[in-house]
């Protein structure tokens, strides 16, 4: 009998050495894997392994997330200025749209557009034929005018809102 509680307590040494040496095995895999990993580049931050365009590339997908889908708000049906006829042109018929992100900014272009077409009537009518016919001319109003509705909006919301205005029609007779 004593020759198999021997052979049985041998039997359990090797065994918990094979366990062991199988847990020491995967332990160091574990690490030699992390290490590959880490010295590839997987586990990079920011500023560690990324390169500016990919830094820019999250920072948008991150910015476009936070705004959400892009919203083209129309402000109203066509305005029509008419000049002076010794100007050159006499008419001025243009489409306006506003673009924005947030939902509450639409309801209040919604809102507010007679207070925004009468702004934007009032600057219209200051303007010769002469500084619209050229793109530079035309870029300069819509700027104009994407300030005069981000002043509105502010005013009545508390954010400017508005990101961008675009015409989507623009008739100079």
């Amino acid at each position: 009998m004593a020759e198999e509680s021997d052979l049985d307590l041998g039997e359990e040494k090797k065994s918990s050495k094979r366990l062991y040496l199988i847990i020491g095995g995967v332990v160091a895999l574990l690490i030699i894997v992390g290490a590959t990993l880490y010295f590839m580049g997987f586990f990079s931050s920011d500023e560690d392994g990324e390169s500016s365009e990919d830094i820019e590339e999250s920072e948008d997908e991150q910015e476009s997330a936070i705004k959400g889908d892009p919203v083209y708000q129309p402000l109203g049906s066509d305005f029509v200025v008419r000049f002076n006829k010794s100007e050159g042109a006499s008419l001025l018929q243009i489409s306006i749209s506003a673009l924005t992100y947030d939902s509450e900014v639409v309801d209040a272009v919604k809102k507010h557009t007679p207070m925004i077409r009468n702004n934007l009537l009032l600057l219209l009518g200051t303007k010769k034929p002469a500084e619209l016919k050229t793109a530079e001319g035309k870029d300069a109003l819509r700027q104009e005018i994407l300030e005069s509705v981000q002043q509105v909006i502010e005013d009545q919301l508390g954010k400017k809102g508005v990101e961008q205005i675009f015409f989507t029609a623009f008739v100079m007779q």
